[in-house]
């Protein structure tokens, strides 16, 4: 039966979930100008309705309910239908389709004996966001985990902590985009080091990454210093010929430098058939190196 006047109304809904478990409850009323029906009295009214819900299996959940209402007014004491129902709800996909059976528990306008009922219902998908990332979690690769929105792989949904991954995390990471290189020295802050030993070599051409080149004009090229470079076997910190070999013959071989003349006679000893003895310089026979002492004697006795 319709009223023949508007009416005005509402209802305040609250819930509470706990993990299979749901409950809800609902407060309103109805108001209206009364009418008197053949048995009864209808007027403004106060509705309530409480509901719970348990889902044992994923496909299936147990509902029950209990719904009624009362008058407002001189009837309020007098008049207080209330129905209770249960059903089974089976959840298949978006799809929930659904049995019961309800019952009057206090008997009035609008409450039956006895009834049952089937329904289904389709449920839209929502894409939520359940860690508030922005991203939804349907593409989210880590619906609970918020992604930390770095610049580095933020569509993916997921917070990556060391985005480098050489083990250092970003919070700890000066260079949180570019990935320790590990080669045991300062490997601890997180940054590549090219040029260890900062000598202008990058490591993957030096073959001393860790000591720098001495740049003497030897080798410079090869990253390594060189501590004796003309291969004497005398360092160059002791060797007054760093350049030149030491041609140990015996004269002086301390100090690094080739004598190109031993005996210091102006031949030099690579034609002085006698290096270690000075040439006499006599005229005679003087360019071998070698002094003629006897030659002389021999010659004085004949003048």
């Amino acid at each position: 039966m319709g009223d023949p006047l508007p009416q005005v109304g509402g209802h305040v809904v609250g819930g509470f979930r706990y993990g299979d478990f749901r409950l809800a409850l609902n407060l309103g009323g109805v108001f209206r100008e009364e009418l008197q029906n053949i048995r009864s009295q209808i007027g403004a009214e106060a509705a309530w309705g409480l509901a719970a819900a348990y889902r044992p299996h994923p496909l299936v959940e147990v509902l029950v309910e209990a719904n009624g209402w009362t008058s407002f007014g001189q009837r309020f004491d007098s008049e207080a239908p209330t129905e209770i129902r249960g059903a089974l709800n089976f959840i298949v996909g978006d799809f929930t389709f659904q049995a019961g059976a309800g019952a009057g528990l206090v008997y009035g306008v609008g409450v039956p004996v006895a009834h049952g009922f089937v329904g289904a219902s389709f449920s839209p998908p929502q894409d939520l966001d359940t860690d508030g990332d922005g991203v939804t979690d349907s593409q989210d690769a880590c619906p609970a985990d918020a992604e930390d929105e770095d610049g580095w792989e933020d569509e993916d949904g997921c917070p990556e902590l060391d985005n480098d991954g050489d083990g250092i995390p970003d919070a700890d990471d000066p260079c949180p985009d570019e990935a320790e290189d590990l080669d045991e020295f300062e490997d601890e802050d997180g940054c590549p080091e090219e040029d260890n030993d900062g000598d202008g070599i990058r490591d993957g051409y030096d073959s001393c990454p860790n000591t720098p080149e001495d740049m003497d004009g030897d080798r410079d090229t090869d990253g390594c210093p060189e501590a004796d470079r003309d291969n004497d076997g005398i360092e160059d910190s002791a060797d007054q010929c760093p350049t030149e070999a030491e041609d140990f013959d015996g004269f002086a071989d301390e100090d690094g430098c080739p004598e190109e003349d031993f005996d210091g006679d102006g031949v030099p000893d690579t034609d002085d058939e006698c290096p270690a003895e000075a040439e006499d310089d006599d005229d005679f026979e003087d360019e071998d190196g070698c002094p003629e002492e006897g030659t002389r004697r021999r010659r004085r006795r004949g003048r």
